[in-house]
C-alpha cells in the first residue's frame, strides 16, 4: 500500500512550504563543508571513500537546487494570481537578496583587509579569494556581483539570483503561454543550443550562455510549481516500490552517481548539471509529498537551518577565510572544523536576526508604497488537502 500523502495536494496552498525551507537549509550547511574541504583539496579524487561522502560536499549540487528552489516559490504568486505590482515585487527582491548581500560584502572586505595578506600554503582555490589589496576599485567591482569571488567565494551565485528576480515575471508570462509542455521543449532547446556553441567555441561559455544556462533551472522550479497538483495527485497513486526506485534515481542524477560509475571523476560542466537538476526536483517531489521524508524535514535542526541558510550562505566564506588565516598551521585541521561549525551557526543566526529579517522586513514596508495590481489565477487553482 502506498504511503498516505498528507502533504498532497494542498502542500503549496498554506503559502511557504517548510519541507523546502528544511530542504534549503540543509543544502545551505552542504555547501559551507564543501568549501572547507576545497581549501584543502580542490580537485576530488574518484575513490569509493570520496563517493561514499560526496552528499557531504555537494556544494555545486545545491546552487542547482538552490535555483530550483527560487524560481517555484517566486512562480506560487504569479500561478495564484497574487503577484504585486512589478515595482512592489522588485523591491522585496532587492531587501530580500540584494541587500544582505551589501551587509556580507562590507564584512568580507573587513576580513580581507584584516586578514587577507597572510600567507598560507593551502590550495589554489583558497588563493582565488582575498588575494588582492581591497581598493576603491575592488570593491565597486564587487557591487555588480562578479563571479570572480575576491572577497567571498560563494557570492557569485546571488548574480543570477538577482538577474532572474529581475526578469522572473517575464518568464512566468512566457512559460503560462508555452503551457507546461512547451517550457520543457524550450529548456531543452535551450541546453541543445549552448552545448552546440560552446562545442564550436572550444568549450569556452559567454557570461550571457552561463547566464541562460543557470536560468533553466528557475525555469525547472516554475515548472514545478505551475504543475504541483497534477504532479501530487500522481505521486499519491505511485507504489512503494516505484518510490524506492524513483527516490534512488533521484540521489543518483543529483549526486552524478551514474556518470561516475560509467565516465569516471566527471567535472561540474553543463550537461551534468541538467541531469543535477532533474534529480533535485525528484528530492523536492519526495520532500513535499512524501510523509517520510517530511517527517524529517520537519524536525527542528533543519527547520532552524533553513530560517539561517540565506545568511549561512552568506557569512560562512569570510568565516572560513578569516579562521584559515589566522589558525592554520596552528591549530589541527579537526579542531579548526570544530570552532568553524558553531562560529558560522551563530554568526549566521545574528546576521539573519540584525540583518536579513529586519531587511526582508524593510523591503515589504517600502513595496506598500506602490498600488498592487490586480491579478486572476492563472494556473492550476491551490485547493484544500480534501480536494
Amino acid at each position: 500500500m502506498a504511503e498516505q500523502n498528507n502533504n498532497a495536494p494542498g502542500a503549496a496552498a498554506r503559502g511557504r512550504i517548510d519541507e523546502l525551507d528544511a530542504l534549503r537549509g540543509l543544502a545551505a550547511f552542504v555547501v559551507i563543508w564543501c568549501h572547507f574541504r576545497f581549501a584543502f583539496q580542490d580537485v576530488i579524487p574518484n575513490t569509493p571513500l570520496s563517493q561514499l561522502v560526496r552528499p557531504l560536499f555537494a556544494g555545486h549540487e545545491s546552487v542547482t537546487l538552490f535555483f530550483i528552489l527560487s524560481g517555484f516559490v517566486l512562480a506560487l504568486p504569479i500561478w495564484r494570481g497574487k503577484q504585486p505590482a512589478y515595482p512592489s515585487y522588485l523591491v522585496r527582491r532587492t531587501f530580500r537578496i540584494y541587500v544582505p548581500f551589501l551587509a556580507a560584502l562590507a564584512l568580507a572586505a573587513v576580513g580581507s583587509w584584516l586578514f587577507g595578506q597572510s600567507q598560507v600554503p593551502l590550495t589554489d582555490w583558497f588563493h582565488h579569494t582575498w588575494s588582492e589589496p581591497v581598493t576603491q576599485r575592488l570593491l565597486l567591482a564587487q557591487l555588480l556581483i562578479p563571479k570572480d569571488g575576491q572577497l567571498n567565494t560563494a557570492f557569485w551565485s546571488l548574480r543570477y539570483e538577482m538577474e532572474m528576480s529581475i526578469l522572473f515575471p517575464v518568464i512566468c508570462w512566457l512559460l503560462l503561454r508555452l503551457r507546461w509542455w512547451g517550457g520543457l521543449v524550450l529548456i531543452a532547446a535551450l541546453e541543445a543550443s549552448l552545448r552546440i556553441i560552446t562545442h564550436l567555441q572550444h568549450g569556452y561559455e559567454a557570461e550571457w550562455m552561463t547566464a541562460l544556462r543557470w536560468s533553466e533551472f528557475f525555469m525547472m522550479g516554475a515548472i514545478l510549481s505551475m504543475k504541483q497538483q497534477a504532479i501530487a495527485a500522481m505521486f499519491a497513486r505511485i507504489g512503494p516500490r516505484t518510490r524506492v526506485l524513483l527516490f534512488l534515481l533521484s540521489v543518483g542524477l543529483y549526486y552524478s552517481y551514474f556518470l561516475t560509475w560509467i565516465n569516471g571523476n566527471i567535472p561540474n560542466v553543463a550537461p551534468h548539471d541538467t541531469l543535477i537538476g532533474i534529480g533535485a526536483v525528484g528530492l523536492m517531489l519526495f520532500a513535499m509529498y512524501s510523509p517520510r521524508v517530511s517527517r524529517v524535514l520537519n524536525h527542528s535542526l533543519p527547520r532552524y537551518l533553513g530560517q539561517i541558510s540565506y545568511s549561512m550562505y552568506l557569512v560562512h566564506g569570510t568565516i572560513l577565510f578569516a579562521l584559515l588565516h589566522l589558525l592554520y598551521g596552528k591549530l589541527p585541521i579537526v579542531v579548526i572544523a570544530a570552532i568553524y561549525l558553531p562560529l558560522t551557526i551563530a554568526a549566521s543566526h545574528l546576521f539573519n536576526k540584525f540583518v536579513e529579517m529586519p531587511a526582508t522586513r524593510l523591503g515589504k514596508t517600502l513595496s506598500m508604497g506602490f498600488a498592487r495590481t490586480p491579478t486572476t489565477p492563472v494556473a492550476e487553482p491551490a485547493r484544500t488537502a480534501g480536494g
